[in-house]
């Protein structure tokens, strides 16, 4: 945390820097409007102003705030309520020691759409599992990171993810005045590919390579875990599915509240999208309060306040990470940095004549190097977005297109990046069951994920890219 508020403040100087000296050379910023305009300076009179004045709206201004406090808050009573950890206890009686491995990755594409918050009780589910099969818990650990972290653009519905970095797509899209629709599934289809492609590639990594090693030998199973909570588990699952219900009421139907019939195709269910992250907290809410109960886990309101409190402290990073993006943001914009950056590099496309593919693997080798200065993807997507959109617009690149690339960027390089929380977490349980292993160790075993994932999915954006897929329904 401490390096990130350091990267803040020197991208924050850095662009103090640049709005003078592109004020003073009077680099050619134009408005969507056809003005003329240039970059102005953060040491004006008007800029200081609305920086001070406007600081309190600024501070919450980071697009993807509500919707990740909120989610998060549903996945902390999830967690605490012992619901997750019972999921994958369950799983580990039903699963056979060959299918250890695809549960492990499919349990880690599902929680990674959830909230990254998800991770405290899944990789140790992971090594319950793996030790369960009488196969080396911390095998399990390390699959599992790869999966959690290192394929996140991949799954095989749309979740959080979808709904952060596409909202982030569709406000650049509009600021850009191009038509896109918002559209959570705009990636959908793409990253169901990559989740089957995915999967295989970390089973061949964990089961042909790693567990082949002498670090990881298999060990006498494990069969002393308590037994899941039969009755709890049913009444989550009827929560879940009552609420579902609801969701589809309020979606479906030509007086339905979360339905807009005046619009055409997709754009009818924008609402319904845009209250995505509303329900996907109350499923979460419902499933852990139900479980809880039934399992006789909580039994009073002083637990629901305590698994309340225990999210609002795991989210305590990222609140003071979205005030530092939410300032940058503003900086951006009323030095008209932004608009200057999309002017340079539209030309620059424009004079390159670069193939499709080489413009897309130049976005992806870039935005997996940024990974190592600015770990969160939203707040990446944030920055990053605004100035890609059109640009790459203007070579013929939609939108998804450009969003999808910048996600597996993103994703591969999160497990070789030993400064996030993540990357942390993971290595402290690995250690628990194998403290010989190093932290060199540990980024070689990552590596191999890192490699694999890689050639799996630069190669299905290249054939979706030749080929002219959709990269998603309505698209």
């Amino acid at each position: 945390m401490k390096l990130t508020i350091w990267v803040g403040m020197v991208l924050g100087l850095t662009l103090i820097c640049l709005s003078v000296v592109g004020a003073a050379a009077g680099w050619p910023a134009p408005v969507s409007e056809g003005g003329s305009e240039t970059v102005k300076s953060l040491l004006s009179a008007d800029n200081v102003r609305s920086l001070l004045t406007q600081a309190p709206t600024i501070a919450t201004g980071f697009p993807p705030f509500g919707t990740i406090m909120l989610v998060s808050i549903g996945a902390s009573i999830a967690v605490l309520s012992g619901l997750i950890e019972d999921f994958a206890r369950l799983v580990s009686r039903i699963s056979s020691r060959a299918l250890a491995t695809p549960l492990v990755f499919s349990l880690g594409l599902l929680a990674h759409q959830l909230s990254d918050a998800l991770i405290l009780v899944y990789l140790p589910a992971c090594a319950m599992i793996f030790s369960h099969h009488g196969r080396h818990p911390a095998l399990g650990v390390l699959a599992g990171f790869a999966a959690f972290s290192g394929a996140l653009y991949a799954s095989f519905g749309p979740g959080l993810q979808d709904l952060v970095l596409l909202g982030i797509t569709h406000q650049a899209a509009q600021a850009a005045g191009l038509e896109w629709a918002f559209n959570p599934l705009a990636n959908w289809w793409f990253s169901a590919a990559s989740a089957v492609a995915l999967l295989f590639a970390g089973w061949v990594v964990t089961d042909r390579v790693l567990e082949r090693t002498p670090r990881f030998r298999p060990a006498p199973p494990q069969t002393d875990e308590m037994n899941p909570n039969g009755l709890g588990l049913v009444a989550a699952a009827a929560a879940g599915a009552v609420v579902l219900a609801i969701y589809a009421g309020l979606s479906l139907g030509q007086a339905a509240p979360l339905a807009d019939y005046r619009a055409h195709s997709l754009a009818r269910h924008t609402p319904a999208f845009e209250a995505g992250a509303a329900f996907l907290t109350l499923l979460l809410m419902s499933m852990g309060l139900a479980y809880a109960v039934s399992a006789r886990r909580w039994r009073s309101a002083e637990d629901v306040y305590q698994a309340l409190t225990y999210g609002m402290e795991r989210l305590a990073p990222f609140f003071l990470m979205a005030v530092f993006i939410g300032f940058l943001l503003a900086m951006i914009d009323l030095s008209r940095l932004g608009d200057a950056a999309v002017t340079a590099l539209t030309l620059g496309l424009r004079e390159s004549r670069a193939d499709q593919v080489v413009l897309i693997a130049a976005l992806t080798g870039t935005t997996a190097i940024l990974d190592f200065i600015v770990f969160s993807a939203s707040a990446k997507w944030a920055l990053m977005a605004p100035t890609l959109i059109p640009a790459f617009a203007q070579a013929g690149l939609s939108p998804e297109l450009v969003t999808a690339s910048f996600r597996l960027g993103d994703s591969v390089a999160n497990i070789l990046n030993p400064l996030q929380p993540a990357a942390a977490l993971a290595i402290l349980n690995v250690r628990r069951w194998a403290p010989e292993i190093s932290l060199g160790r540990f980024l070689a075993c990552m590596a191999l994920y890192a490699i694999a994932y890689s050639l799996v999915g630069g190669g299905l954006l290249a054939l979706w890219i030749a080929r002219g897929w959709a990269f998603g329904p309505f698209t």
